[in-house]
């Protein structure tokens, strides 16, 4: 079990909220920048950008979220300093999500007889 840890944590899902991001940019230009931002991190192998809103003083202000897909040793550690830093005039805000195969299950209340 240890050994399939140590596999699963070379690859590392981040979540990364970026703030400010201009309604003008296009993905490709964001998705661009990420990938330079974090590319020091390790090896960047997808970015998968969400658009999102988000509430700032009782008005809906359009965001994304970005979620990337980094691999190699110490990525994970090397993406969290990356958090609070700018890239491109975006703020960078880094939260790790763990691999789907690491996560623990939470009940919903509905329970299936299978």
């Amino acid at each position: 079990m240890r050994a399939i840890y140590n596999l699963l944590s070379l690859l590392i899902r981040l979540m990364v909220k970026v703030d400010g991001l201009p309604s003008s940019v296009r993905n490709i230009d964001y998705m661009i920048g990420l990938y330079e931002h974090f590319s020091s991190c390790g090896e960047v192998t997808d970015i998968s950008v969400i658009p999102t809103v988000d509430l700032v003083d009782g008005i809906f202000v359009p965001t994304r979220l970005a979620e990337i897909s980094i691999m190699g040793e110490g990525c994970v550690e090397k993406a969290l300093e990356l958090s609070g830093r700018t890239a491109h005039g975006w703020n960078i805000v880094v939260r790790r999500l763990d691999p789907p195969i690491l996560r623990k299950r939470q009940r919903t209340g509905c329970e299936h007889p299978c």
